[in-house]
This record gives structure tokens, C-alpha cells and sequence, in this order.
């Protein structure tokens, strides 16, 4: 089945009429007849009844109908995005962002990103690591902000962007929210929350398991957002990083003997090519990377029970610096690093 062949026989519903739907296609009327002879032939049936003077559809071409002028819409409205984006009218920019990222980071990037273009049409996709990135492979995301461990170094290139330390997540009615800290012979005699795939977590139960060979998790989630969700609901305790977003009422502590740390940064598909307002987007987010190599300050945020970042104005990610005149060169004009 041809596209055409739709197009003539959408004319010849509306119009009733071989010599009118001809007109209006800009082809002759022997041309339309064949081509909706083999239009009928696809479809294993007459789509229309001819009739000198009652010409109309057949209860087959009634059915098709709707369905083929989906087909034809369809095709026509992936054209028109075709060549809008190929004139650079209309430029789209997909990314994921997980469940940890701080999203204060994307303000900065976004604003550039949306000067350097009037067209830009931006899709944001919210998710785990482990599901951003099956969409970052397939193709459905240009870039994802995840953090490092779930990247996979042969189809996936990783540029840190901040690095953070795990901290205890607890409700501020815990016992252990009067503590500056939390040691993990505490944690052992506390139900835990584990978030499935996280090495951090692992690492923790395993340290656990130390001091306690029968220590297991009680409950367990598979995005941090459902970790909150249970530690709000006084189930137990977890983790999250120090510049991870909490819910209100929940409180963090660092762990006295024991420092886990990881990288979040921005993953994009090796070799895929992408538009340059994507390229800009992707070095504005690396532009303002927020200094992976800072000390995290052990110091307690006055009041909020968080821990910060060192001095440096970049590691406060509430305000993402703004990129150099040079960095916006850069990401304008240069290709994708291998």
C-alpha cells in the first residue's frame, strides 16, 4: 500500500465523484481508477461502489476508512516535523533525570539552553537509573543524569557532574535524630530500607552483616522516591545522598564509622549523532559541573540536619552556577566527544 493510494481514495470519500476526486488530486481520472483498483486488491475487497450517479463506499471502505486516514495524517504531520526540524524550527531535547538528582541543577542549562534556541521543545523523563538508561539506549532520551554506577561503559559515556556522600534518612521524631551521627551498631538494631541495585546499600548491608551475620533488610524499594515514601511512614531507616531531594519531615545523619560516596553525573549513547542545540545543552550541564573532586564538609547544615558541600559556590547546587561566555561557545560549536 502507497501513501498516494491513501491520499486518492480520502479524496474520493469526501467527493463521491472518480472526476472530482481526480481534480482535486492534480492527477488524471485513469490514473486514480488503478490506483484505487490496487488500493481494493490490499485490502481484499471493493472499497467503493460505482455507480454513474450513486457512486459510494462499500460497508469495507466505511471500515478502512478511519484507520487509513490515521495512516495519511500521521505521515504527514512525521513530514512536516521532519523538515521543521531539519530547518531547525523545531528542536527537540530529551533527557532523563533520576529519582537522586538534585533537579536545581538543570535551571541554569535550561535557561542557556532555551536562548540558544526559539524552537526548542523540551521532554522530560523522570524514572530510575536502571529504566532511563534502557531509554537512553533505545534511543527515546538524547542524555540522562544518573548516577555512575548504573552506567555501562561500552554503550555509555559518563561525565561526573557532582559527587555526594550517603547519608541516614530518618523522621525528625526518631531517637537517633538527637544524634550528630549515627554509628552502625545502631543501624543494626533499626529495620532497614533497601534500595534494590544501589552498591551503596550493598555495601552498607554488607558492613552490617559484619556485626551482625542475620542482619536482612526488612523492606525494600526499587526508586528512592518509595524509600522516602517508607521511611516517612516510620518503617524503618535509609539512605540517600546529601544533595538528594527529601521529603518534608525527614531528617538525614552521617554515619560515624563508615563513608559511602558516589558520583552523579550526565550519560549519553556513544557515536549517536544529535543536534547541535543538544550538544550545547550537554556541555551547559558540564560547564557548571559542581567540582565531583570537593571534600564534603562533615558539618552539620545549621537546623536542617544536612550536610553541604565544601566552600565552593558550584557544590551548592540550590544555585547552579551560570556558564562562561566561553563554555556557551563551546557547546555551540563543538561536535560530541567520542
Amino acid at each position: 500500500m502507497e501513501l498516494r493510494q491513501v491520499r486518492y481514495f480520502i479524496a474520493l470519500s469526501e467527493t463521491l465523484n472518480f472526476t472530482h476526486a481526480a481534480k482535486a488530486c492534480n492527477i488524471t481520472q485513469p490514473t486514480l481508477t488503478n490506483s484505487i483498483r490496487k488500493l481494493e486488491e490490499e485490502m481484499g475487497g471493493p472499497l467503493v461502489h460505482r455507480e454513474r450517479a450513486n457512486t459510494h463506499l462499500t460497508q469495507l471502505g466505511q471500515m478502512v476508512l478511519p484507520f487509513l486516514v490515521q495512516v495519511y495524517e500521521s505521515s504527514c504531520a512525521a513530514s512536516r516535523l521532519a523538515q521543521e526540524i531539519s530547518d531547525g524550527e523545531r528542536v527537540p531535547l530529551n533527557f532523563g533525570v533520576s529519582d537522586v538528582v538534585r533537579k536545581s541543577a538543570l535551571l541554569g542549562p535550561l535557561k542557556n539552553a532555551c536562548a540558544l534556541s526559539d524552537g526548542l521543545e523540551i521532554h522530560v523523563e523522570g524514572g530510575s537509573d536502571s529504566d532511563l538508561l534502557d531509554s537512553l539506549k533505545e534511543g527515546a532520551l538524547h542524555m540522562a543524569l544518573v548516577e555512575e554506577i548504573a552506567a555501562y561503559p561500552d554503550r555509555i559515556r559518563f561525565f561526573p557532574v557532582y559527587k555526594e556522600r550517603f547519608l541516614v534518612l530518618m523522621t525528625e521524631q526518631d531517637p537517633l535524630a538527637a544524634q550528630s551521627s549515627v554509628s552502625l551498631k545502631q543501624l543494626v538494631e533499626h529495620p532497614w530500607i533497601e534500595l534494590v541495585g544501589s552498591s551503596a546499600h550493598a555495601k552498607l548491608i554488607s558492613a552490617l552483616r559484619e556485626l551482625d551475620g542475620e542482619f536482612t533488610p526488612r523492606h525494600r524499594a526499587t526508586r528512592s522516591t518509595e524509600t522516602q515514601v517508607l521511611c516517612q511512614a516510620e518503617v524503618g531507616l535509609t539512605m540517600v545522598g546529601d544533595h538528594e531531594e527529601t521529603i518534608p519531615g525527614l531528617i538525614t545523619r552521617p554515619l560515624a564509622d563508615l563513608e559511602l560516596t558516589r558520583y552523579v553525573g550526565l550519560a549519553e549513547a556513544r557515536g549517536r549523532p544529535v543536534s547541535s542545540t543538544v550538544q550545547s545543552f550537554s556541555r551547559l550541564l558540564r560547564a557548571q559541573s559542581f567540582a565531583p573532586d570537593d571534600v564534603i564538609d562533615d558539618k552539620m547544615a545549621s537546623g536542617s540536619g544536612r550536610t553541604r558541600g565544601s566552600a565552593s559556590p558550584n557544590t551548592d547546587l540550590t544555585k547552579p552556577s551560570e556558564p562562561t561566555p566561553k563554555a556557551l561557545e563551546t557547546g555551540i560549536n563543538q561536535a560530541p566527544e567520542p
